[in-house]
């Protein structure tokens, strides 16, 4: 999330105050600097991403894979290893240049969202909808100022998911498909 999110969740008492949650994860927020876990999301702040916005996505939004380099013959020492998914290379050999020597490690890593071919069923003509193209559909932003970008409602995505500018929700509830002021 950014600052101003940050700022919106940490003068939520409900969130917050060690009484209602807990002397211990108020703790552990404070020594992690994180806002801590709710609703199974890891709350975090990135100040790289717009103030007023945040992300959630499911653990399997996204796919990271590493890979060790092979240890060149070269060296006189070299070893590789993994630990919990991530795969290291581990090279040591004399500097001349600094006349010391010098340890390396490093990895191959890669990351990539995964996108879905959706899937559903259209009420009107009561048949299967299959997705012409992929949707990522494992991650929402959501922002602070309440305005949220929804598919139409005549557009694919929207058929299949139910989701759509014609049944967005609002803090206060759902908008009304048939009223034209909420539109």
């Amino acid at each position: 999330m950014g600052t101003e999110f940050e700022s919106a969740l940490l003068s939520d008492e409900k969130l917050n105050l060690a009484q209602n949650v807990g002397d211990s994860e108020a703790e552990t927020a404070l020594r992690t600097a994180s806002i801590g876990q709710r609703f199974g999301f890891n709350i975090v702040v990135d100040q790289t991403i717009p103030s007023d916005a945040a992300y959630a996505f499911s653990s399997s939004g996204f796919i990271f894979l590493s890979g060790a380099p092979s240890v060149p013959q070269s060296v006189p020492y070299g070893a590789t290893t993994s630990f919990e998914s991530i795969a290291l290379r581990w090279v040591r050999d004399y500097d001349p240049l600094y006349m010391q020597d010098r340890s390396v490690v490093n990895t191959y890593a890669g990351f990539r969202s995964v996108p879905d071919v959706p899937v559903g069923w259209d009420q009107t003509t009561e048949k299967e909808i299959v997705s012409t193209q992929e949707h990522f559909v494992r991650g929402i932003k959501l922002t602070l100022d309440g305005k949220s970008d929804y598919p139409e409602a005549a557009s694919e995505l929207g058929r299949i998911t139910g989701v759509s500018d014609a049944k967005a929700w609002t803090p206060s509830g759902m908008k009304a498909e048939t009223d034209p002021a909420n539109a």
